[in-house]
């Protein structure tokens, strides 16, 4: 009788929730009616400075691919942050994505946690925006501002989760376009925020690539990613407007980065074909990695094709990476930075984007091979020759038998490969890998070398010297 009679009260419980917030009973597990839903879509901050515009110098050798990255004397005198002591002007953008107008609601700034100013909205109807501002002296350092709508939770709506939103003062700024069908469809279907917004399916990408940098826990690494990366503009386009190549934006300085999203997603059926993308858009991810300047690594892999040397194929030690994987990544592939991508973003922290894999060029002053045979001694004596690709295009390459280095390993078992064995380095990655053959008597074998691991012991501070050790099967 006792459970019969909870089970009423449940009932009648629901029903009276329901009679004084009619969208708490929908039918079907769509979207709420009768409800509105208070969105803080995001934070603008003004005045803007202009991202980087690198230049960069032809090959010498008339290969395919861009060189030396440089900065003009007019870009480095542009101005690319706020002075500390400067007046900036935070703006939350607010919309009510409920089906109800919300008569009146208060809201908050924050500052590093700490409320600095309260305020009152008026009337907000249907898909109706307002916009709140607060300036600030701006401080150099990670500080952090927020926007509260509702903070006491009095307004009955669709969900509370989507009423704050904190950035990093300090983070890189995204600027997303999105053409109307597209944003309209995100307005029926649930995100991994439970909400219904198209506004808050970004926001939770961008926080997704935050948390991504928070895990990128290395040696080289120990606190993770120290970069942040922020929303600072969202603009709704007619349907056809974004270009349907490159970035599917239009190119604007003021931000670090900038995607668009197309109406033709839904016309392929992108959603329906990759559901998880409504959770998490791993392929958006990997995009955005490269609007902060981060390569392809898969630049790095090598056919069969490719190389005239074994016609072996190679396939880079760090495909296990966001930056790898490439553009279509299924729920059960690698969804984290690997130890490269994330020293190198912590390389760049506070530079502002527009470069592009500028870090590839980073290696100590002197390099050596130190070659190791079957029972991991020094293998003095060896032939070593050293072979690297000729870029022909973005990932097309060439391995010719002749080598670029060649010599014997001293009595340590080294071999020098000098201040820079790959030549001109791309900015693609396209030639950073290195063929060894290690011949002793009339046994051979062949090993691989990666730039990224010249890299990681340049950023390990091993400026003036580093040694690459190689394992053979020779005895």
């Amino acid at each position: 009788m006792k459970k019969r009679f909870a089970q009423w009260w449940q009932l009648l419980a629901v029903i009276a929730v329901g009679a004084i917030w009619p969208g708490v009973l929908r039918a079907g597990g769509g979207k709420p009616t009768g409800l509105p839903d208070l969105d803080v879509t995001f934070i603008s901050r003004t005045p803007r400075y202009p991202r980087l515009v690198v230049c960069y110098h032809p090959r010498a050798d008339g290969l395919v691919g861009d060189v030396r990255p440089y900065l003009t004397a007019e870009e480095q005198a542009k101005k690319r942050w706020p002075a500390p002591g400067d007046t900036v002007t935070f703006a939350a953008h607010v919309k009510n994505h409920g089906d109800v107008a919300v008569k009146g609601y208060s809201c908050l700034w924050a500052i590093d946690g700490q409320v600095v100013a309260t305020l009152q909205g008026g009337p907000l109807q249907p898909e109706e925006e307002a916009v709140f501002k607060f300036t600030w002296r701006w401080q150099d350092g990670p500080h952090t501002v927020s926007f509260q709508a509702d903070p006491q939770d009095v307004v009955p709506e669709i969900s509370q989760r989507n009423n704050h939103l904190t950035d990093r003062t300090d983070a890189l700024s995204f600027h997303f376009h999105v053409e109307r069908t597209l944003y309209e469809y995100f307005r029926t279907v649930k995100n991994s925020w439970g909400t219904y917004s198209w506004e808050d399916w970004a926001q939770s990408q961008v926080a997704l690539m935050n948390d991504l940098f928070r895990a990128a826990i290395y040696p080289t690494t120990p606190n993770g990613v120290l970069e942040r990366v922020r929303l600072d503009m969202i603009t709704i386009h007619p349907d056809g407007e974004l270009d349907p190549e490159g970035t599917h934006a239009p190119e604007d300085l003021e931000w670090d980065g900038r995607w668009g999203f197309k109406a033709t997603y839904l016309h392929d059926q992108f959603y329906e074909k990759n559901p998880w993308a409504i959770a998490h858009e791993w392929s958006l991810i990997h995009e955005l990695g490269h609007q902060i300047g981060r390569i392809d690594l898969y630049c790095l892999d090598v056919t069969a094709q490719q190389n005239l040397v074994t016609n072996q194929p190679y396939r880079s030690k760090y495909r296990d990476c966001l930056m790898h994987t490439g553009i279509y990544l299924p729920q059960e592939e690698v969804h984290f930075f690997c130890e490269h991508t994330a020293a190198s973003l912590n390389r760049d922290k506070g530079v502002r984007r527009g470069h592009f894999g500028e870090y590839l060029l980073d290696l100590p002053a002197e390099n050596e091979l130190l070659v190791l045979d079957a029972e991991y001694r020094p293998l003095c004596g060896a032939t070593v020759s050293v072979f690297r690709p000729e870029p022909l295009g973005y990932t097309e390459k060439r391995i010719r038998p002749e080598p670029a280095l060649a010599g014997r390993t001293d009595r340590a078992g080294l071999f020098p490969l000098g201040a820079n064995p790959f030549g001109e380095i791309n900015n693609w990655g396209t030639n950073g890998v290195l063929l060894v053959k290690v011949e002793k008597g009339k046994q051979a074998c062949y090993r691989w070398l990666e730039i990224c691991d010249f890299n990681l012991e340049y950023w390990r501070g091993n400026h003036d010297k580093a040694v690459y050790t190689i394992f053979t099967d020779l005895r």
